[in-house]
């Protein structure tokens, strides 16, 4: 049987998001089939990831750690999961996240997957180290095979690092089908139907850009009203922009859980993902399964995974946004043909799939 450890890396630094929901999905998935897979991060502020016997969490922060201690229990987790490996000695050791500290610690068989190349593409939007990409290709190159999450991260990552092509295997991600979750419904916050933007709306995420496409719009702004789902307040700069394109009324701001979440998708008229770069997309995946209409950027693997499933337009043009979201939402037959697509096709990404695919990685 093949042993696999995964690293603290992705939960000790976000408490959600597509990464850290991965890995627990897949490390769940993995010990199903003929594998022992166990998740090495002890302390953490991950809402994912329980203490079970698939996991060695000693110690889970709420959001944030207590001030000044983050670096203490960050090498704390790189003691303790060295000794996990020594007591473990697992077959394969998989990188959560771009994490240099355990590439000479041991001759194991080392895994990463990459998910996307957003720093590399964007890397004036985020304040890197002048060696990020440096010691980013030196990780790369220690890696034994590499996890691309959809072909079109596989082709940045050969453009960016030159990474031999015959290192990459692409393993798409997965999603709970309906039938294995039980629903329970909520009261939703907006009186109008409404289109739902969800997660990040910082930087490469758009969310401005759409803004001014729906205000452009006189019937958009008197029939429909716009829900933000995610764990962010508005900041200043959207504050801002809400008021001068005179949009405050038709603004909503919702923190949940999945189960809250999947009830949004479930009413909204619409989800909106006006990305300019995504590594995978899985909100599409989200969508699709909770049967609603998809309007979405163009570009990098959102064209991949929304093939016949969403309708398209180019993201850094607003009138292209605004007719998009006109053509989906005032026709209703074109709603229904691109949910029925959605089911059909959200079925074949099951988070067993991206085990028993995963799993074939490690042994090859």
């Amino acid at each position: 049987m093949i042993k696999v450890c995964f690293d603290y890396k992705a939960f000790f630094e976000q408490p959600l998001g597509g990464v850290s929901k991965y890995i627990v999905e897949l490390n769940k998935s993995l010990n199903n089939l003929d594998c022992y897979a166990k998740i090495l991060s002890p302390f953490h502020i991950n809402k994912y990831l329980i203490n079970d016997k698939y996991s060695n969490c000693i110690l889970k922060f709420n959001n944030h750690y207590p001030r000044f201690t983050r670096q203490i229990f960050e090498e704390l987790n790189r003691i303790i999961v060295k000794s996990h490996i020594k007591k473990i000695n697992p077959s394969i050791f998989h990188f959560t996240d771009f994490n240099n500290f355990y590439l000479n610690e041991t001759k194991i068989k080392k895994i990463t997957t990459v998910y996307d190349l957003i720093h590399e593409k964007f890397e004036k939007l985020y304040k890197l180290p002048k060696d990020y990409k440096v010691k980013k290709k030196i990780f790369l190159k220690k890696m034994d095979h590499i996890i691309c999450i959809s072909n079109n991260t596989k082709k940045d990552l050969i453009d960016f690092y030159n990474i031999d092509e015959n290192k990459i295997n692409v393993v798409h991600l997965g999603i709970i089908q309906e039938k294995e979750e039980k629903l329970k419904e909520i009261q939703l916050e907006p009186k109008k139907p409404f289109i739902l933007f969800v997660g990040s709306r910082k930087r490469y995420k758009n969310f401005l850009r759409f803004l001014k496409a729906f205000s452009l719009s006189k019937n958009l702004i008197k029939d429909f009203d716009i829900v933000c789902f995610g764990n962010q307040l508005f900041s200043e700069e959207e504050n801002l922009a809400i008021d001068n394109l005179k949009l405050r009324e038709n603004m909503y701001l919702v923190m949940g859980d999945d189960n809250e979440l999947n009830n949004y998708y479930k009413n909204a008229e619409l989800f909106i993902f006006p990305s300019l770069y995504e590594g995978f997309g899985l909100p599409m995946l989200e969508a699709m399964k909770n049967g609603c209409a998809i309007s979405c950027s163009n570009t990098s693997s959102l064209q991949e995974i929304g093939e016949g499933v969403a309708d398209f337009f180019s993201p850094d043009d607003e009138e292209s946004i605004l007719n998009s979201l006109k053509k989906v939402l005032y026709s209703k037959d074109y709603q229904k043909k691109l949910i029925q697509n959605g089911y059909n096709k959200v079925s074949k990404f099951s988070w067993n799939n991206c085990a028993k695919s995963t799993l074939e990685v490690y042994k090859k």
